[in-house]
């Protein structure tokens, strides 16, 4: 069944806007937490999280949620967040849901759940590796669509991985709000040498579509 990007962009547009709107919180039990390998000997975590009553019905799309700031959420075994619980992602999960979307929330990798978490690491090939597993172990679980949804520094992730990846390990698209360019803090920036650069003929030969502060890819 094919799908109409064009009135999933709308309902995403839509669920943000009442997230920032109502600023609604997770409470209880907040999804399935999935625990898979990463680079080297580390895990990564990701609370799982799926459309309940009629919304479950229909084409189940996925949404992997990337944070903010250092991308630590720091997910309990309740599969609720106890940091960056204000961030706009984090408080749109249940939106997502009520809308349909299937939802992963994706934690740090266990190597930096540190004050600045993924700050540094944001652009390596190692991070977006770690993002394909993310995005193939959810594809495999749902059979469906994955789209890959970045907010703040989290949109450097989100880039980088549609940069990079390929086959079921690659996102459907992408959504970039108040995107940035680079996941150091203050005035450090990336530098090619030192972190390598995504190709840039891949990430051009994404489509997008722009609405105010809200960006959106697809292959």
């Amino acid at each position: 069944m094919a799908l109409n990007w064009t009135a999933l962009y709308a309902a995403l547009v839509m669920v943000w806007s009442a997230a920032l709107c109502f600023g609604q919180s997770i409470a209880g039990g907040c999804g399935e937490v999935v625990t898979i390998q990463t680079h080297g000997r580390t895990t990564t975590r990701y609370a799982l999280s799926r459309p309940q009553g009629e919304a479950a019905d229909g084409v189940k799309i996925s949404l992997v949620l990337l944070a903010g700031g250092g991308g630590h959420i720091d997910l309990d075994d309740k599969g609720c967040p106890r940091a960056l619980v204000g961030n706009s992602l984090v408080r749109s999960v249940p939106l997502f849901n009520r809308a349909g979307f299937v939802t992963a929330l994706v934690d740090a990798p266990t190597d930096y759940h540190r004050a600045d978490g993924l700050a540094g690491i944001r652009i390596v090939s190692e991070h977006a590796n770690d993002l394909g597993k993310v995005i193939a172990d959810l594809r495999a679980r749902v059979n469906g669509p994955v789209w890959v949804i970045g907010t703040s520094r989290g949109t450097i992730s989100a880039v980088n991985a549609g940069a990079r990846l390929s086959g079921a390990a690659a996102p459907d698209g992408l959504v970039l709000t108040s995107a940035l360019i680079s996941g150091e803090r203050g005035d450090n920036r990336f530098t090619e040498s030192e972190h390598g650069v995504p190709p840039s003929g891949k990430r051009f030969r994404l489509q997008k579509r722009t609405s105010g502060n809200y960006e959106l890819w697809s292959r």
